[in-house]
């Protein structure tokens, strides 16, 4: 399947009353399993040459904390063409009540066999955003379930805003994922705590992050947040001034509502 045809896929079945509730929700089916498997190879190669610069911890954890090692303009075509599908951006439209999104970044999660868990946190406390609307669909490239990575959400959470995640477990209900294909798609609030699971299966948890923003946001100042903020503010923001509108070729528009005038949209 070609990245015209995405446009085709409906997406109606986004369950939007539970995203808006819970802070997250899973679509089986919602993305082209055929586009989704002709970027796993490409994508596998590249996570590979992107994780030699990772440390051991890193690797284990399949990402760093601390930086963004993922470029869209040095990414492989396959892959370039599912990050910024029109049916995936029509997705993170509806999850965000958006008329417009803008990809902000996107990860390999490659869990190795063996690998160890990610701890809980919240995607928000590094988006070098002015705005509290980010949405992230995960994507698995091979099946997943809870034993080999799956993703828990403290259901709620994104609610309270940056929240301590100390015994997170015992204020919040938790729910986990049940187990992905390829072509399902999970969705989660930049303010919704989770965590995944070690990988104890014997093969790598490989999965696809992709994170969105509603066009019109503004950048925000890195100072005095995480090393992984100014990272992604360098990678994905270069050159910006903090309070200037959020675009440029690094974070692409990729939807936009038919309805809207197309001279309101930019580039």
């Amino acid at each position: 399947m070609t990245a015209a045809t995405l446009l085709t896929r409906a997406t109606d079945t986004l369950e939007i009353g539970t995203f808006v509730d819970q802070g997250h929700c899973m679509l089986p089916g919602a993305a082209p399993r055929e586009a989704v498997l002709a970027a796993a190879a490409p994508l596998r190669a590249y996570v590979a040459q992107c994780h030699a610069e990772l440390n051991g911890f890193e690797r284990s954890l399949g990402a760093s904390a601390t930086r963004t090692v993922f470029s869209l303009a040095a990414a492989p075509a396959a892959v370039r063409s599912l990050v910024c599908a029109p049916v995936l951006g029509r997705i993170a439209a509806q999850a965000l009540g958006a008329p417009a999104v803008r990809v902000l970044h996107f990860n390999g999660f490659y869990k190795p066999a063996g690998g160890m868990a990610t701890p809980w946190h919240q995607d928000m406390g590094y988006i070098p955003l002015a705005c509290d609307a980010v949405v992230t669909l995960w994507l698995p490239l091979v099946p997943v379930g809870e034993d080999s990575g799956a993703l828990t959400f403290a259901s709620g959470s994104h609610r309270a805003g940056p929240i301590d995640l100390a015994g997170i477990e015992t204020r919040y209900p938790l729910f986990t994922n049940p187990p992905m294909q390829p072509g399902d798609v999970s969705l989660h609030s930049g303010w919704t705590a989770h965590r995944s699971a070690p990988n104890r299966s014997d093969h790598p948890r490989e999965a696809l992050a992709i994170s969105y923003f509603p066009d019109g946001a503004l950048v925000r100042s890195a100072e005095g947040g995480p090393p992984m903020m100014a990272s992604l503010l360098a990678a994905a923001l270069g050159g910006l001034e903090p309070g200037a509108p959020a675009r440029g070729d690094a974070v692409p528009l990729v939807y936009r509502d038919p309805d809207i005038e197309a001279g309101g949209v930019r580039s």
